[in-house]
C-alpha cells in the first residue's frame, strides 16, 4: 500500500522527480551500477544472517533462561543500532551526492560530521536504555533470572557499539564513493568471520552465556579498525574524481 501510494504520488507531481510510465525502461550502465553497489550489501546481509542463526544456535543450548533474556535485551538493543545505521545511511547518502556534484571536498566534512553526530546520539540512546534497563526489560518478561541475562547482554552489546557506530558510518562513506564491495568484506570477514569462529572454538571449551557475548564487543572492535585502516589507505576523497563515475 505504501509503495502504491508512493508511485501515484511521483506520477501526479510536477517536480524534477516526476515519473512518466511510458518513459521507464531499463539503463544497462545504471543496471550495472546499481549490481555493483547493491549486491555486496545484500550478501553481507545474507552471511549476518547465517552467523546470527549459528550463534542463535549456540545460546539454545544454555537453557530457557538464557534464550529468554537474550531475546528481551535484543529487541531494546536494536533500538539503539538503527539510530546508528541511519547516520550510516545519511553519510552514504550526503557523500553520494557531493561526489556526485563533483564537491569532493565537502565528502570529507560529512564524515567528520556524521561521526560525531553518531556518536553523540549513540550515547544517549544506550544511556537511557541502560537507566531503564530493569523496567525496559520487564516488559518482555518479569523473572528475575531472565533480566538479569538482559542486562548481561545490553552492557556488552553496548560496549561494542563504541566501535560499531565507526564502522557504520566509515561503511557508508566508502558506499557514497561507489566503493560498496569493501565495508561488505571488512564487516564479513570482521564481524561473521571472528563470531563464527569463536562459536567453533572458544565456546566450545567455555559453554557458558559471558563467552558467547563477549565475542560481540571483539568483532566489532577488529571490524572498526580494520575499516578505518582500510578507509586511510584508500583515501576515497583523494583517490576518486567526478570523471571516473562520468
Amino acid at each position: 500500500m505504501s509503495a502504491t501510494i508512493l508511485f501515484a504520488a511521483l506520477l501526479r507531481t510536477d517536480s524534477q522527480i516526476k515519473i512518466t510510465v511510458k518513459k521507464l525502461k531499463f539503463d544497462a550502465k545504471i543496471l550495472s551500477e546499481i549490481l555493483r553497489i547493491g549486491v555486496p550489501a545484500g550478501v553481507q546481509s545474507m552471511i549476518f544472517s547465517f552467523a546470527n542463526i549459528i550463534i542463535q544456535s549456540a545460546m539454545n543450548t544454555l537453557g530457557a533462561v538464557v534464550i529468554a533474556g537474550s531475546a528481551s535485551a535484543f529487541n531494546l538493543e536494536i533500538l539503539s543500532y538503527y539510530v546508528i545505521n541511519a547516520f550510516g545511511q545519511a553519510c552514504s547518502t550526503f557523500v553520494g551526492q557531493n561526489f556526485g556534484a563533483g564537491k569532493n571536498e565537502r565528502c570529507l566534512s560529512t564524515l567528520k560530521i556524521c561521526l560525531a553526530q553518531c556518536a553523540a546520539a549513540m550515547a544517549i540512546s544506550c544511556s537511557l536504555i541502560l537507566i531503564f534497563s530493569r523496567t525496559l526489560l520487564a516488559i518482555f518478561n518479569r523473572d528475575s533470572g531472565v533480566i538479569e541475562i538482559g542486562l548481561i547482554r545490553l552492557k556488552f552489546l553496548f560496549t561494542g557499539y563504541i566501535f560499531s557506530f565507526a564502522q557504520e558510518v566509515l561503511s557508508g562513506y566508502l558506499r557514497g564513493w561507489g566503493a560498496s564491495l569493501v565495508p561488505a568484506l571488512c564487516a564479513m570477514a570482521g564481524i561473521c568471520g571472528v563470531r563464527l569462529a569463536w562459536i567453533f572454538t572458544v565456546f566450545q571449551k567455555s559453554r557458558t552465556f559471558i563467552t558467547i557475548m563477549t565475542v560481540y564487543p571483539i568483532s566489532l572492535a577488529i571490524t572498526a579498525i580494520v575499516i578505518m585502516l582500510v578507509t586511510l589507505i584508500m583515501r576515497p576523497s583523494k583517490r576518486y574524481s567526478i570523471k571516473e563515475i562520468r
